[in-house]
């Protein structure tokens, strides 16, 4: 009988330490699972931040080019059978390289800063074929980008022309102008004086 007993006892405690370390086996990979996932989504938040701050800067991480960066002048002026051509300089001057790419902004300006209206074609037959279209141009520090402006000096039908002592220039992708000591005459369509610029480009042609 005393036999029987323990035999009995030994079965209920054997099943009672089995029971106990199937639980602890399942407590332990809950734990192992819980400590996984929170490494995966603390990966996940690194590099989501990563990537918003790599988008404030240019596809090839090049900044840039602000119109506070460059000094833009004007060389190269020609006339001939009615229509005046200049190709505008822009030094870059901010220290380290930047990037423009894109069709500036010109307006006629008077000596006060005030700007005339003034619609700025994108190339256009008084562009050379030679000047080409948008495409990106990194400026290393000291280094320049150019553009082709050109327009007629000759009014047609209604339209008249004016003389301005300066031009308001805006790099590509920018709001604020820079003015150039550069005096324009263009004529006017429709109300509005009208010249034909290029894009920049790293190289004058």
């Amino acid at each position: 009988m005393r036999r029987a007993r323990f035999a009995v006892v030994a079965m209920i405690a054997a099943t009672a330490a089995s029971v106990l370390i199937v639980a602890g086996c399942s407590s332990s990979k809950k734990a192992a699972t819980t400590t996984t996932g929170a490494s995966t989504t603390s990966t996940t938040a690194k590099s989501s931040t990563s990537t918003a701050a790599g988008s404030t800067t240019t596809a090839a991480g090049v900044p840039m080019c602000l119109t506070k960066d460059l000094a833009i002048t004007n060389e190269d002026s020609q006339g001939a059978a009615g229509t005046i051509s200049v190709v505008f300089k822009l030094t870059n001057t901010s220290g380290r390289s930047c990037e423009l790419n894109g069709y500036p902004g010109i307006a006629a300006q008077f000596q006060d800063g005030k700007e005339a209206p003034t619609t700025a074609e994108r190339g256009g037959t008084k562009v050379p074929s030679a000047w080409p279209g948008p495409s990106r141009v990194v400026i290393d520090n000291g280094k320049s980008g150019y553009f082709f402006m050109a327009y007629s000096d000759v009014p047609t039908g209604d339209g008249a022309c004016a003389q301005f002592p300066r031009t308001a220039v805006t790099p590509p992708n920018n709001k604020d102008s820079a003015s150039v000591a550069f005096g324009i005459n263009p004529c006017t369509v429709n109300g509005t004086y009208i010249v034909n610029v290029s894009a920049v480009s790293g190289s004058k042609h």
